[in-house]
């Protein structure tokens, strides 16, 4: 019998495996930093106070387990909604203080999290569409 991923609870799912150039995870850290510090309160708060520890974490075990480019960064399903909001908050955050489109930037990273590599090559292409080099 197959089991069917999207009904699985995410603490039974496989890690998600993300490969990434070295810059690239960089701005991911960027940004998992910049929400935790944001958005989510300190510990004290409860639940959102211990996503925060969480989310600073899955940041210490990025920077530490990743070494080379293409790498591959495991980040188990539980913390892909998280991670998936500090993109977009990290994003919305650029977007409003440039005044200027980060949709390819911000799609680029999102598809990591569906499994796709991101290269800096990549980065450099989504910078020009949104006209920011």
């Amino acid at each position: 019998m197959q089991h069917d991923l999207k009904n699985m609870p995410d603490n039974l799912k496989p890690p998600i495996t993300i490969s990434c150039s070295h810059t690239v995870k960089d701005i991911l850290c960027e940004a998992l930093k910049s929400y935790a510090q944001d958005v989510l309160p300190d510990k004290d708060a409860g639940q959102y106070g211990a996503t925060r520890h969480q989310m600073l974490n899955v940041i210490r075990h990025i920077e530490q387990t990743y070494k080379d480019d293409g790498d591959a960064l495991m980040i188990e399903q539980n913390y892909r909604g998280p991670c998936m909001a500090a993109i977009h908050h990290h994003y919305s955050r650029i977007h409003q203080t440039l005044n200027s489109s980060v949709y390819e930037q911000r799609q680029l990273l999102l598809d990591m999290f569906q499994g796709e590599p991101v290269s800096d090559n990549q980065l450099d292409s989504a910078l020009q569409r949104d006209n920011l080099l």
